[in-house]
């Protein structure tokens, strides 16, 4: 995945992470439950930073988003519990995780409709991106 457009499924099972003492920490692992999440590309930056959208296709487990986005070798960039060392010094990093859900779409519970939700892209996510050179001018889908 390195260009406008280019789309990536990883379906990959997510578990505790059996090496960590750390409750919270989970791997991907053949213990665990069936995971799924499509990438997409929506712009390339500097350094082949990549802004991407994703779409759990399977489930809703702890961390999904940065497993699977490390697993496929895009960590996400101030990820410290998985994303290693230099996406969390690089100096466009956030203080946190660069990962923000803009949009959520997901069923009511008890009317049989769709709930959509959205959220602005706070300040410093949008202070990282244009660090990294990357065009969030144009309104996602």
């Amino acid at each position: 995945m390195k260009k406008i457009g280019d789309t990536l499924v990883v379906d990959a099972p997510i578990g505790l992470d059996k090496t960590s003492d750390d409750p919270v920490r989970r791997a991907i692992n053949s213990d665990g439950q069936h995971a799924a999440t499509r990438f997409e590309v929506i712009d390339v930056g500097f350094d082949g930073a990549l802004l991407l959208t994703c779409i759990l296709e399977k489930s809703g487990r702890t961390h999904q988003i940065r497993l699977h986005a490390k697993h496929f070798g895009a960590p996400l960039l101030g990820d410290e519990m998985y994303g290693g060392q230099n996406v969390v010094i690089h100096p466009a990093a956030p203080k946190r995780v660069a990962l923000h859900a803009w949009h959520l779409e997901a069923p009511h519970p008890r009317l049989e409709q769709q709930l959509q939700l959205k959220a602005p892209v706070p300040a410093d996510l949008l202070e990282s991106l244009q660090k990294l050179g990357i065009d969030f001018s144009q309104p996602l889908r």
